[in-house]
């Protein structure tokens, strides 16, 4: 029982630091849509982020209303969860520019 409750922080805390490390990236971008195709290289340069660490985060991150995401093709709204991430971009909204700020509070993010 103490096992799975370490393994599922240590989860939380890893999906933590990504969302942290995207929204940070994201802030460069304000005011427009980032292809998620390019995240790579920038993300490179923090600890390494596993992919489904980086996806569980944006699904995280778009359900609580800090970013949104549409497909890079139309331009039609899309969810984190339903595609995959090169053919998706990202924008971050106005309560992400906000918790970045520091004026939300967010326990799973701490920018």
């Amino acid at each position: 029982m103490l096992d799975k409750n370490l393994e599922a922080r240590t989860e939380l805390t890893s999906m933590s630091y990504a969302a942290e490390v995207f929204l940070r990236m994201l802030n460069r971008y304000r005011g427009s849509y980032y292809k998620l195709r390019n995240a790579g290289p920038i993300l490179s340069d923090e600890e390494q982020i596993p992919r489904a660490e980086l996806r569980a985060a944006l699904d995280y991150l778009q359900e609580s209303g800090y970013i949104a995401a549409r497909t890079v093709k139309d331009h039609t709204p899309a969810h984190v969860s339903d595609l995959p991430l090169e053919d998706m971009e990202c924008k971050l909204l106005p309560a992400g520019v906000q918790l970045l700020g520091g004026h939300i509070k967010d326990p799973l993010v701490r920018p």
